[in-house]
């Protein structure tokens, strides 16, 4: 028989025991799985941090290529000359490109070329190209090729107008065919003796329409102008040259100052005429058209200051012919420097009434009175 005291004892351990408690597997698993959570996390920022990274790679890649492919420069006028030869490659005219500094970036132009199929389509020549240009305008005018050109030069050209003319048509640039003018020899029997400071070849870049080959060099341009010259200036021409006593650089000269002057045909032989007047008699020709050239620009109005200008070329201030032709003359002002009419005039103006034929005169007071009604016509 137990007694009390020992069941007693015994519900005391059996509560003891009671109080122990199993350990939840659910809490436990709760507990394992807050142990690894920091460790997720951790690996997820890591995946969005190098996600964000690649992202932002991909568009600083995009955005690097899509400015390295526009214009170097948007608003440059500057232009240079590049040469594709047969057989260059897309990294060798990448290369030049880079060098003459018309892209912004060797590869990325590669990488447009390609993208635009035209890596084999690119054509030999000699381009004129502007830093304005994007990679794929390049691109696409070497596809085209350079080809032959028919362009018109008028009368009245200087040699900067031809050169600026050149360069606009993407022929050569300015400077280049300039350069080639000043160093150019030939053994043409017209430049005999020819001795310009400006510009070596001013007056006989002969005024005419020409075809320009797509393989011509700076030498054949400068040739096609000096043979238009010969074809049209006539062998007997030269015999009257010798009987007035001119050189062809005296001839031009004058025939560049009446094709300035002249808007009409009729006017030419007279104006002639007073150029040889004003000579003969020791005066200053004062034509505007010397100035214009002195000033190395055209404006459309002249003020006193401006015939005050220090050049040999102001008839304002020198007696004389000016060092050399101000233009290319064409065929009919040669022909009236050669022929001026027999006239004693000495002075002319623009007639009242805007025809732009000139009325001449053989004393001051008339050309006065005749310059009156001019400008009385133009400012009413």
């Amino acid at each position: 028989m137990i007694s009390k005291d020992y069941k007693l004892s015994k519900r005391r351990v059996v509560n003891r025991t009671s109080s122990y408690r199993r350990p939840n597997p659910r809490v436990a698993r709760s507990g394992s799985r807050s142990k690894k959570k920091p460790f997720i996390g951790r690996g997820l920022k890591i995946v969005v941090v190098v996600v964000l990274l690649i992202a932002i790679g991909i568009s600083g890649s995009i955005l690097y290529y899509n400015h390295s492919i526009e214009a170097p420069d948007k608003n440059s006028k500057t232009t240079k000359q590049v040469k594709i030869n047969k057989g260059d490659t897309l990294d060798i005219i990448a290369a030049k490109l880079e060098k003459n500094e018309l892209i912004n970036s060797k590869l990325c132009f590669k990488i447009k070329a390609k993208m635009l199929d035209k890596e084999a389509s690119m054509q030999p020549g000699s381009y004129i190209l502007s830093r304005a240009l994007s990679n794929e305008e390049i691109i696409n005018i070497f596809s085209v090729g350079r080809k032959s050109k028919t362009i018109t030069f008028p009368e009245g050209y200087t040699v900067r107008d031809v050169a600026a003319k050149l360069e606009k048509e993407r022929i050569l640039p300015a400077d280049t065919f300039i350069n080639a003018c000043q160093n150019y020899k030939g053994k043409y029997k017209f430049l005999k003796g020819v001795d310009i400071k400006k510009f070596k070849l001013e007056g006989f870049l002969f005024p005419a329409t020409y075809q320009i080959s797509e393989n011509a060099t700076n030498k054949d341009i400068v040739e096609l102008f000096l043979k238009g010259f010969a074809t049209n200036f006539k062998q007997e021409n030269y015999a009257i040259l010798k009987e007035k006593k001119l050189t062809m650089h005296e001839l031009l000269t004058i025939a560049s100052l009446i094709e300035k002057e002249a808007a009409l045909d009729k006017d030419r032989a007279k104006i002639a005429s007073v150029i040889y007047n004003r000579l003969k008699k020791g005066m200053k020709l004062q034509f505007c058209a010397t100035v214009q050239y002195a000033l190395g620009k055209h404006k459309q109005k002249l003020y006193y200051k401006d015939l005050k200008i220090d050049s040999p070329y102001n008839t304002y201030k020198i007696k004389g012919l000016p060092p050399g032709p101000i233009c290319s003359p064409g065929i009919k002002s040669i022909e009236a420097a050669l022929h001026p009419a027999n006239t004693d005039y000495l002075y002319y103006v623009v007639k009242a009434g805007g025809s732009m034929e000139h009325v001449f005169s053989n004393n001051y007071k008339d050309f006065e009175n005749n310059k009156s009604q001019y400008l009385n016509s133009i400012n009413q």
